[in-house]
């Protein structure tokens, strides 16, 4: 069983009282969204959309919220759950998705890994980036040497790692 999953679903719209009476709530109006955007939304063909990375609960009975990326304009077909980003087929939220779960993924340069299903410890070496803006942005994959033998690395999903203790 999978300890994580994306779910990209519509966000619902706050009320200026709603926004008022919880600061912490990230969602926009509609009059916050760029003026072309509101009004595919007004006109019923565009929808605010929210994606979130979820985790299992202690007792693995519910999936609850890690993270979120909020205030997404899309179309009701973006909506679903995901096993990783690369299952998402709309390419621009494919690529903000991708960074959010690497992150809530926790790996670094020096972990060592077991790649699911196997048994055999890796390295990471790297976890993949790529230019966003004035920083970089992470792509959902790790490049992995193995720790013993001289094995080419390989690049792998962070959904395929498991972390071993240290």
């Amino acid at each position: 069983m999978s300890l994580r999953r994306l779910v990209i679903r519509n966000q619902g719209w706050p009320t200026e009282a709603s926004a008022r009476a919880n600061p912490g709530d990230d969602r926009y109006l509609i009059d916050d969204f760029e003026d072309t955007d509101a009004a595919e939304m007004r006109a019923g063909r565009k929808i605010p959309i929210v994606a979130e990375v979820q985790v299992r609960n202690a007792n693995n009975t519910r999936w609850l919220a890690e993270e979120h990326l909020w205030n997404f304009v899309g179309t009701k077909d973006m909506l679903g759950t995901f096993k990783s980003p690369a299952a998402i087929p709309h390419e621009h939220l494919r690529f903000y998705v991708a960074d959010m779960w690497t992150g809530c993924h926790n790996v670094e340069a020096g972990d060592r890994v077991r790649i699911v299903p196997g048994r055999r410890s890796w390295v990471v070496e790297r976890v993949e980036t790529v230019p966003y803006e004035l920083t970089t942005a992470w792509t959902g994959y790790v490049v992995c040497k193995p720790v013993f033998g001289s094995d080419p690395a390989i690049r792998v999903a962070v959904e395929n790692l498991r972390k071993k203790p240290a």
